[in-house]
C-alpha cells in the first residue's frame, strides 16, 4: 500500500526512499501518539489551525486541496516536524515539503471508507510495511473466577473451625 507512495514522493522529492519511508513512519508514528489524541488528535490540530477542511478533503482518498508547509506547521507546530527531520536525517524544510506531499494521500490511503480511522486499525495497516509487529487488541478484563479463591477461602474456613473447637475444648489435666 505505502511502496508506490514512498517511490513516487522519493521522484518528486530528489530523496532516497528510505529517507521517505522513514519521513513516512515518524509522521504515522506523530499521527498515533496517544498523549496528543492519537489519529483524532491529530485531525483536531487541524481544525483548530482552520485548515480542517484541507484534511477532511483527502478523506476517501479524494484528490482534494494541497497542503503547503505553512498550513502544515500552523497545524501541528514545528516541534513535530522538527521530530521528523531529525529522526530522518533531513532539514526541518525537506521533512515540511514531504510531509506535506505525503499526508494528503496517506489519508486517502488509510479512509478508503469516507471515516477516520483508529489508532489501532491506522498502526495494522502499517505493521507490515514499516516491519514492526502490528498492534495486539487491547482486551477488556476479564472477571475472575470464584474458583481461584474458592480453595483458598476453603483452607481459611477450616483453620478458623479448627481454632474455635480447639478453644472451647476444656484442657485434661494429667495425674501423678
Amino acid at each position: 500500500m505505502f511502496e508506490k507512495l514512498v517511490t513516487e514522493a522519493a521522484q518528486r522529492l530528489n530523496l532516497p526512499t528510505a529517507t521517505v519511508s522513514s519521513i513516512l513512519d515518524s509522521l504515522i508514528g506523530t499521527m498515533t501518539n496517544d498523549r496528543t489524541g492519537g489519529i483524532n488528535g491529530f485531525v483536531d490540530s487541524f481544525r483548530r489551525a482552520g485548515v480542517g477542511d484541507y484534511l477532511t478533503s483527502w478523506i476517501g482518498g479524494k484528490e482534494g486541496k494541497s497542503l503547503s508547509t505553512s498550513h502544515l506547521e500552523q497545524s501541528l507546530g514545528s516541534g513535530p516536524i522538527q521530530k521528523i527531520a531529525d529522526k530522518s536525517g533531513v532539514t526541518m524544510s525537506v521533512a515540511s515539503s514531504a510531509i506535506a506531499f505525503l499526508l494528503p494521500r496517506v489519508i486517502g490511503l488509510l479512509t478508503p471508507g469516507g471515516t477516520i480511522p483508529t489508532n489501532q486499525s491506522v498502526l495494522q495497516a502499517t505493521s507490515k510495511y514499516f516491519n514492526r509487529p502490528a498492534p495486539v487488541p487491547t482486551r477488556i478484563a476479564e472477571p475472575r473466577s470464584s474458583s481461584r479463591w474458592l480453595p483458598w477461602a476453603t483452607v481459611a474456613a477450616l483453620a478458623l473451625a479448627a481454632f474455635l473447637i480447639m478453644r472451647d475444648r476444656p484442657t485434661i489435666q494429667r495425674r501423678n
